[in-house]
Protein backbone atom coordinates (compact mmCIF):
# COMPACT_ATOMS: atom_id res chain seq x y z
CA UNK A 1 0.00 0.00 0.00
CA UNK A 2 1.53 2.97 -1.53
CA UNK A 3 1.44 6.94 0.69
CA UNK A 4 -0.91 8.97 -0.17
CA UNK A 5 -0.30 12.75 -0.30
CA UNK A 6 -1.64 15.67 2.82
CA UNK A 7 -4.24 17.51 1.54
CA UNK A 8 -4.37 20.68 3.67
CA UNK A 9 -7.03 23.49 3.78
CA UNK A 10 -7.41 26.52 6.27
CA UNK A 11 -10.61 28.04 6.72
CA UNK A 12 -11.74 31.08 7.97
CA UNK A 13 -13.34 31.32 12.03
CA UNK A 14 -16.60 30.26 13.38
CA UNK A 15 -17.47 33.67 13.66
CA UNK A 16 -18.32 34.17 9.87
CA UNK A 17 -21.30 33.13 8.69
CA UNK A 18 -19.53 31.15 6.17
CA UNK A 19 -16.33 28.86 6.16
CA UNK A 20 -14.11 30.49 3.74
CA UNK A 21 -10.90 28.46 2.31
CA UNK A 22 -8.34 30.80 3.20
CA UNK A 23 -5.63 28.19 2.14
CA UNK A 24 -5.36 24.87 0.42
CA UNK A 25 -2.65 22.68 -0.76
CA UNK A 26 -0.89 19.27 -1.03
CA UNK A 27 2.49 17.96 0.94
CA UNK A 28 3.63 14.72 -1.23
CA UNK A 29 5.88 13.93 1.54
CA UNK A 30 4.73 10.82 3.93
CA UNK A 31 4.45 10.17 6.41
CA UNK A 32 3.74 12.95 8.45
CA UNK A 33 5.72 11.92 11.54
CA UNK A 34 3.73 13.98 14.47
CA UNK A 35 0.55 15.91 15.00
CA UNK A 36 0.12 18.90 13.11
CA UNK A 37 0.56 21.58 15.70
CA UNK A 38 0.14 25.54 16.15
CA UNK A 39 2.10 28.10 17.41
CA UNK A 40 2.39 31.50 16.65
CA UNK A 41 -0.41 31.94 13.97
CA UNK A 42 1.17 29.01 12.10
CA UNK A 43 0.36 25.21 11.44
CA UNK A 44 3.37 23.04 11.83
CA UNK A 45 3.92 20.16 9.89
CA UNK A 46 6.80 17.13 10.01
CA UNK A 47 7.57 14.55 7.51
CA UNK A 48 10.68 12.47 7.72
CA UNK A 49 12.37 14.94 5.43
CA UNK A 50 11.07 18.14 6.39
CA UNK A 51 9.02 20.50 8.38
CA UNK A 52 6.24 22.40 6.85
CA UNK A 53 4.99 25.81 8.19
CA UNK A 54 1.44 27.40 6.38
CA UNK A 55 0.83 30.80 8.11
CA UNK A 56 0.53 34.55 7.18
Amino acid sequence: MGAQPLSLAVTSGADDQEFKILYAGKIDQTPIQSSIAIANQRLFIRTAQNLYAVGK
